[in-house]
């Protein structure tokens, strides 16, 4: 088929106008807001694991090198996500396979390590004729921006994920539209900023150990000598504590008389949720150093300090529920430490993390307290009886270790 020539700017800007996505385009509910809305559930991807030298002659019909890729910013914001694993069969370090593979990485981080939001719009099928990957420009005075918290996009910059048509008797198309203009800069490193990547080829074990409080666990780097460590960790730690009270009801007066405070409505507990802090830290020394202290931050010489005393979390009030009900607690708190200059050339380690301490919230009865007797009776006055710890969450996991080397 011959290209077409463009011969106007009339028809310069009809095929423009093709890839712009107006007021007019996008379907209007019954009450002429459009039928459009924000989704910000993109998946993070904040590791690569890559690869390739397929078939080399160290190793026939497999891949003999791999190589992890992490945007670490990422990881400190989301924490470590699960790992794209990927195998390129054509990539070969003596044809510039690390290069090609940390550009890769690069690009793949930059737009995914901070996923921007996702507009999901349906619009009519006069004239669009959409395609996955397609830019588009997107103008609505009625689409808050999710950002500025503002409404209207002016002319802003979208980047086609998903086209599903949907006939029926409407004929329109539902897109889903990554905004390409709200990328972050960035997860990973710009060309000659500072190094945030972390090549090589890294080893993880990703299997939990519970920590005791009080006492440490050991684990050991998997895998080849390593030059780097990651360790991620999670803890759940929290405390409910519940404040019982005697709640009384007006009780309506007799005729001529003066009402009086003797309904017992019963007794009735406030449940108190709280944070807790947790205090640890992290020693380590080479698999083959002796299994006592060890001298200054040498790991040859036996146990060192890989990271001090740390503190992480706090004591503070988390939710509440009155007359009986059950407060929300906190989720699981997950983290990483990276630590890339060990004390010495690359070895195997002997990793220790210490479960040191826990602060915890006090007796906090009595509380605040409203009477639970409810509109029948009217609230008339409320006695404290007693107080109880019923729940005391303590709980730090060791999540995985990483080499890296």
């Amino acid at each position: 088929m011959p290209l077409r020539r463009l011969d106007t700017v009339a028809q310069l800007s009809t095929m423009a106008d093709e890839f712009a996505i107006g007021e007019d385009d996008i379907l209007a509910q019954p009450t002429g807001m459009p039928v459009a809305e924000w989704s910000n559930t993109g998946v993070v991807v904040n590791k690569l694991d890559v690869s390739y030298d397929f078939n080399e002659s160290t190793r026939p019909n497999e891949f003999t090198t791999r190589q992890i890729y992490t945007a670490t910013a990422s990881v400190d914001r989301y924490s470590a996500q699960p790992p794209l694993t990927s195998e390129f069969r054509g990539i070969h370090t003596s044809l510039s396979g690390q290069t090609i593979l940390a550009r890769h990485a690069l690009l793949y981080m930059q737009r995914w390590g901070y996923p921007p939001p996702v507009l999901l719009c349906s619009v009519t099928f006069r004239r669009h004729m959409f395609e996955v990957l397609d830019a588009v420009r997107v103008t609505h005075s009625q689409i808050r921006n999710p950002i500025t918290g503002k409404m209207g996009l002016d002319h802003e910059l979208f980047e086609v994920m998903r086209v599903t048509p949907s006939w029926l008797i409407e004929g329109r198309l539902d897109l889903e539209l990554l905004w390409v203009g709200a990328i972050e800069t960035s997860a990973a490193p710009t060309s000659g900023g500072p190094l945030v990547l972390v090549p090589g080829t890294s080893t993880i074990d990703a299997s939990d150990v519970n920590i005791p409080f009080g006492t440490s666990i050991t684990v050991t780097t998997p895998g080849s000598p390593c030059s780097a460590i990651r360790i991620g960790l999670k803890s759940l730690n929290y405390r409910i504590w519940g404040c019982t009270w005697q709640d009384d009801g007006l009780n309506p007066p007799p005729k001529d008389g003066v009402p009086s405070c003797d309904i017992d409505c019963g007794t009735f507990t406030d449940g108190l949720a709280f944070t807790s802090k947790i205090t640890y830290h992290i020693e380590y020394k080479k698999s083959t150093a002796p299994d006592a202290p060890g001298t200054g931050t040498d790991p040859n010489t036996g146990w060192v300090t890989l990271l001090a005393s740390t503190d992480r979390g706090s004591v503070s009030a988390f939710g509440t529920s009155p007359c009986g009900g059950t407060p929300g607690v906190p989720s699981e708190d997950i983290w990483t430490h990276y630590f890339p200059t060990l004390g010495g050339a690359p070895s195997v380690y002997n990793v220790k993390t210490f479960f040191d301490g826990l602060t915890t919230q006090g007796d906090p009865c009595p509380n605040s307290h409203t009477s639970c007797c409810g509109a029948v009776y009217g609230t008339c006055g409320s006695s404290f009886i007693s107080s109880a710890l019923i729940t005391d969450q303590i709980r730090m996991t060791h999540d995985f270790v990483e080499g890296i080397v």
